[in-house]
């Protein structure tokens, strides 16, 4: 933890510039980075690798060994998500551009989930909300439903939210690099460095305050659980251009 006095605030500051610098792609500007977690370190808690100081518990996580990894260690969800800090401690009360980005490992397979309840969430910030389902608003979520990816970032408008879906690109035990951009006009998803998903037409940013985010299930009833090995989330609140979502890669 950083200690309240400013010189050892100072000091960690510093100490967590010159990771970052050290632990992000050196292809790929810093600038706008909010959060990252390589899930390296073994350490009681999971350290935010941004000079953001965003570190989170990581309460009924498991770390993977060394290897195990996309790079290094990661770790694995199964039932129970990583608890993200709140979304407007991370992007803002109401973030017109960002980026979402990070590698999974499913430990399910996408075959076995062909109807609208089953769903799998892999990654969810939204306003405070008791909805059950991902379908609500003033969200940015990246959900599988029905052998589908499907994409959502948008505010109050039922109209206009929903990005757009994909056939799901997963495969049991197999790395899937997964990122989402988003702008005014313009909401993209990668999949693997590749746009797969390209929605061009105009949308409301979402609002977000200090509700949870999850990585791994839906957060209002962390439900929804999609299991598997995640490693090196990022962050922006900038849109990264399509050459830097594939620097991510390497």
């Amino acid at each position: 933890s950083i200690s309240c006095l400013p010189e050892a605030w100072l000091r960690e500051l510093t100490a967590r510039m010159a990771e970052a610098n050290r632990s992000l792609s050196p292809l790929v500007s810093q600038e706008g980075l909010r959060l990252f977690y390589d899930f390296d370190e073994d350490l009681p808690y999971i350290r935010d690798r941004s000079t953001m100081c965003l570190d989170t518990t990581g309460v009924g996580i498991t770390r993977t060994t060394d290897g195990e990894g996309h790079s290094g260690r990661g770790i694995r969800i199964g039932k129970t998500p990583l608890k993200l800090p709140g979304g407007n401690n991370i992007l803002g009360a109401q973030p017109t551009a960002g980026t979402i980005a990070f590698w999974v490992k499913p430990e399910f397979e996408p075959k076995d989930y062909q109807t609208r309840e089953q769903i799998l969430c892999l990654f969810y910030l939204m306003e405070t909300d008791g909805n059950g389902l991902p379908d609500g608003y003033d969200e940015i979520g990246i959900y599988l439903m029905a052998k589908v990816l499907c994409l959502r970032v948008g505010g109050l408008s039922p109209q206009t939210i929903f990005a757009g879906s994909v056939d799901s690109p997963f495969k049991k035990g197999e790395w899937t690099h997964i990122a989402v951009t988003w702008q005014p006009n313009e909401r993209i998803l990668y999949v693997d460095g590749k746009p797969v998903l390209e929605n061009r037409h105009e949308f409301l940013p979402p609002k977000l305050d200090a509700f949870p985010g999850n990585l791994g299930n839906h957060p209002p009833t962390d439900r929804f659980a999609a299991p598997g090995i995640y490693d090196d989330l990022y962050i922006f609140d900038r849109a990264l251009s399509a050459t830097e979502i594939q620097q991510l890669l390497q």
